[in-house]
């Protein structure tokens, strides 16, 4: 046993030894990894050994020798490793602090990254983490990275002037700078931090210039300059740093207020920041929640983010089309993926064993964040239903068609995919620009580092419990308080107490209060799912936000219940916001009554049956979408003239994305052809064109407002004019591609915030694109054939129990009547009714004012006020609690479904959903779609004269 003990003393001995050696070579030698895990095992084999001596040894004995020795000997060996691991964290912070808290500089080397272990990457991390949140404390009055061997810098240095820039107002006066000349002793603090090439210590001014003209201060700045401290490649060019930082070698040109990559006014600038970190952005939203550091060496593209990618591939696109025929729908969209996804990875790193898989290591260490937002990408690409679900869903449901599942695969690939090639060409005019900052993404990259424990300068300092813990208790409060309004008093979610509750039957304060097809004067709702029906107020700028109120107040608060009251288009026969269609005896439409056995339109059934009418808020949005298309374009004009195309490290070349472009545009050409669709090839490319032709402007909209122009209204009238009378879904592919490459380019920036390489990025979304749209057609065909099930009973009618009512559904579907079986020139050309529409706001409907008043209301209250009063509150948890409570709202609305009223067909919860609670706001005049007047049997509106063909019809509406 002697032998045996001098044994584990000689291992514990050679960990010792080796420490030795790194201190007198001062260098750190590679990771004994085979040593520590001899000696870890055998302390386990020790310990059993002596656990079993000890149950020998009486419990009134003293415990014989052996024993005293094997303890002796486990103490020896735990604090050999104490003292081996203690020793190399020494020589890592020393290593680390020698190269300036450079992390990607030590994690960069490969022989440096070899002698580490995972453990000490991940501890590396960490400490940086933790010297960047120390460093964010003294940002502004001392340099905690500097270097104590070199010396401080010169409170005053000198100015070369390149350029003329008239005269300069400093702490110390006023001075004329002409190009040419220099000047001594200039405050530090009245430069920016680039350096003139001749000298160090010459730097180029950033002060406040005093106009001759109206004696107003702006800023400038002084370039054509060649920059010290930047790493350049053969041809000058700079290769390092944030592209959506503010580089040194970048080109700008800042006012007193803000300005923006194209020269124009930029809103989210923050004017106030005249002093930034090279790598920081100028937008504080963006600082509030995005890392500015990097470390390159971080695993991204590993078999474990693919295994876990395309399990949540399949899961998110399958839930989220089984509630997208709900109202309010609920996306279970890249925030419940991003929670659900994180336990996961980190028990794959403590049970899967480390085997190569494939050539790919099936457990790489730790669990990064890089991995993280690559499975959340692919989670997210199919988060949202596509768009050509609807045209399936509408050929069932309005016009009994049932084609093959090919055909619909094809038709899903091609426009979800021909998106994503025209998103990838415009990215480096949506993505590169610091300007496009794309709001939505920022809650994303919040939550990563939030999860992560990721800490930079950005978050600020501010008393306060941590974002992990913030997170944690709202999230937590969300999923519960969900069952409130979800369940247990579903009228707090349409909220209308005031009025409607108490005269549940008088029409007009129903019209004006009500939510559900009311004007939305009652303001309030409980149901953070109400609120960010439209997108979170919390990640919306407030003037955003206030430019969309300002629309809303005109519209469909002022002239909306003007032309109502006067009876404008017969509207008074009709609910004031609906999104049905309805018959000139303020019937629902029924389309299939005006078609033909090829399902085009027939003329004398049309004449027999009625006009179409839209309700007032309807025709409105209608109106509303084509000047807002317009102004698009007007707006994109305006803002590309100073345009200068930035070429960047990150970009793909375009091959990738033509590539993927000629693919599905096959796959496009044959559903045309060999399916009745009655589209035809130059159509499919009149709608690409228009598709490309607004995807940038409407992007660059979407990128500083997170607000989208839709497509679909001005698709649908352009060609409803070429091929009237068929039904069309080639809108889809002129609204849907624009869109499709609008979330494309979203998740672009969020894979640029997050420091992605970008070929992962484009094998991720091109296979989880495929994954998730084959996922969502087989859902939406099995809740179809299975109609007559508790969960899809009475599926797409008004009344369905759990509010599967398929709203969307119903709009698409009234929309293809209007512009595919009616057409445009029936309802909209100079003798028709609806003539004088000329402009609409975006989603109402499906949505109401309940998706709109409370929804402003929150976002004056974070954005406006809480932002300007208690900006370092603001900027530590607004956007946590912006994902808090969207993932906390979806967490409980599957819960609630799935846990109380799927099980047992809902009889369980049945006492509950018809208590008063419940019932209350579903028994007034808002509820049930009440119109200020009932037809007789007298039609009122057109009466359609006897007719034969199309021409004539334009003209007998009398």
């Amino acid at each position: 046993m002697t032998s045996d003990v001098r044994q584990y003393g000689e291992l514990g001995t050679q960990l010792l030894l080796e420490s030795r050696r790194s201190t007198q070579t001062d260098t750190l030698l590679k990771y004994n990894d085979t040593l520590v895990r001899s000696i870890i095992r055998e302390q386990r084999d020790l310990e059993k050994y002596l656990v079993s001596q000890i149950a020998k040894t009486p419990d009134n004995e003293a415990p014989p020798p052996a024993v005293i020795i094997l303890q002796t000997a486990i103490l020896r060996n735990k604090r050999c490793l104490l003292a081996y691991h203690s020793h190399r964290l020494g020589r890592l912070r020393d290593m680390y602090w020698a190269v300036g808290g450079a992390l990607p500089h030590i994690l960069s080397d490969p022989d440096a990254r070899s002698k580490l272990s995972p453990h000490e990457v991940d501890y590396l991390r960490s400490y940086h983490s933790s010297a960047m949140d120390f460093r964010g404390e003294f940002s502004s009055e001392l340099d905690i990275m500097a270097s104590v061997t070199v010396p401080p810098k010169e409170l005053h240095v000198s100015v070369k002037v390149v350029k003329d820039c008239g005269v300069i107002q400093t702490e110390l006066g006023t001075i004329d700078f002409k190009k040419g000349q220099s000047a001594e002793e200039i405050p530090r603090t009245n430069t920016s931090s680039d350096f003139h090439g001749a000298s160090g210590d010459e730097m180029i001014a950033l002060v406040s210039v005093v106009s001759e003209e109206n004696n107003r201060p702006s800023t400038v700045t002084v370039r054509e300059v060649d920059v010290e401290g930047i790493d350049k490649d053969a041809e000058g060019k700079s290769i390092s740093g944030d592209v959506h930082s503010v580089s040194r070698s970048d080109l700008y040109t800042l006012s007193d207020r803000a300005s923006n990559f194209f020269g124009t006014y930029d809103p989210n600038y923050d004017s106030q920041s005249d002093v930034l970190e090279e790598e920081d952005s100028p937008y504080p939203e963006v600082r509030s929640a995005v890392a500015n550091y990097d470390d390159p060496s971080m695993p991204v593209s590993t078999f474990r983010a693919w295994f876990l990618g395309i399990i949540w591939a399949i899961l998110i696109p399958g839930m989220n089309q089984f509630f997208y025929l709900r109202y309010p729908s609920v996306a279970i969209g890249s925030l419940v993926a991003q929670l659900l996804v994180f336990p996961v990875g980190r028990g794959w790193v403590r049970i899967m064993p480390r085997k190569m898989v494939f050539g790919m290591e099936l457990n790489p260490g730790p669990f990064t964040i890089k991995e993280h937002v690559l499975v959340t990408i692919m989670a997210s690409v199919g988060a949202q239903t596509a768009y050509a679900t609807d045209i399936f869903a509408v050929q069932r449901v309005y016009y009994h068609q049932h084609w093959s599942f090919f055909y619909q695969w094809m038709l899903v690939m091609s426009t979800q995919l021909i998106g994503f090639s025209i998103g990838g060409i415009a990215r480096r005019f949506l993505v590169a620009p610091p300007s496009m900052i794309w709001p939505n993404t920022l809650v994303s990259c919040a939550l990563f580092n939030t999860l992560h424990s990721q800490s930079y300068a950005g978050i600020g300092q501010r008393e306060g419990i941590s974002r992990e813990r913030f997170f944690t208790y709202v999230l937590t409060a969300a999923v519960v308080w969900y069952v409130v309004p979800g369940y247990l008093f579903e009228a707090l979610s349409f909220f209308t107490w005031v009025v409607c509750w108490i005269a549940p039957d008088n029409i007009k304060l129903n019209q004006l209060f009500g939510y559900k097809s009311g004007l939305g004067f009652s303001l309030l709702t409980f149901d953070w799912n109400q609120i960010a029906f439209t997108g979170s107020p919390l990640a919306t700028p407030w003037w955003a936000e206030a430019n969309v109120m300002i629309g809303f107040f005109i519209f469909f608060w002022f002239l909306t219940p003007i032309l109502y009251y006067c009876n404008v288009w017969h509207s008074q026969f009709m609910p004031i916001l609906s999104p049905s269609a309805y018959t000139n005896r303020g019937e629902q439409y029924n389309v299939s009554l005006i078609l033909g056995e090829d399902a085009t339109l027939d003329l004398r059934a049309y004449h027999n049956y009625s006009p179409l009418y839209l309700s007032m808020a309807f025709a409105m949005s209608y109106g509303l979408s084509f000047l807002s298309i317009t102004a698009t374009i007007t707006h994109g004009a305006l803002s590309c003239t100073s345009y200068q195309c930035r070429h960047s490290d990150f970009l793909l070349p375009e091959w990738y994305y033509a590539c993927i472009f000629v693919v599905t545009f096959i796959f496009a050409c044959i559903c045309i052809r060999v399916w009745p669709t009655g589209m035809t090839i130059w159509a499919l490319l009149v709608a690409l064109l228009i598709s490309v032709v607004y995807v940038i402007p409407i992007g660059m909209i979407q990128a500083v407002t997170n607000r989208q122009v839709g497509l679909n209204v001005i698709t649908e009238l352009i060609v409803g004019y070429m091929i009237p009378g068929f039904l069309k879904f080639y809108q889809t592919y002129g609204y849907i591609t624009m869109s499709q490459a609008m979330q494309f380019t979203a998740d672009f920036k969020l894979g640029h915030y997050m420091k992605i390489p970008p070929r992962a990025m484009f094998w991720c979304q091109v296979v989880a694109t495929i994954i998730a749209g084959t996922v969502q057609l087989g859902v939406q065909t099995w809740c179809v054939l299975h109609d007559r099930s508790f969960a899809c009973r009475d599926l797409c009618e008004h009344d369905q129990r759990d509010n599967f009512i398929c709203a969307s559904t119903h709009v698409f579907g009234v929309a293809s009547v209007i512009w595919g079986v009616i057409g445009p020139r029936l309802l909209f050309s100079g003798s028709q009714m609806y003539h004088l529409i000329f402009s609409g706001v975006g989603q109402i409907p499906p949505a109401a004012a309940v998706n709109y008043v409370p929804w402003a209301i929150v976002g004056f209250i974070f954005q406006y006020i809480i932002r300007r009063r208690h900006f370092a509150y603001w900027a530590k948890y607004n956007y946590v609690l912006s994902a808090a409570l969207d993932a906390g709202t979806a967490i409980g609305v599957i819960l609630v479904y799935f846990c109380l009223q799927y099980p047992f067909e809902g009889k369980p919860g049945l006492s509950i959903r018809n208590w008063w609670g419940n019932t209350v706001h579903k028994n007034t005049s808002d509820w049930l779609f009440g119109s200020l007047r009932n037809a007789t049997n007298d039609p009122f509106g057109c009466v359609i004269l006897p007719i034969d063909s199309l021409n004539e019809a334009l003209n007998v509406c009398v």
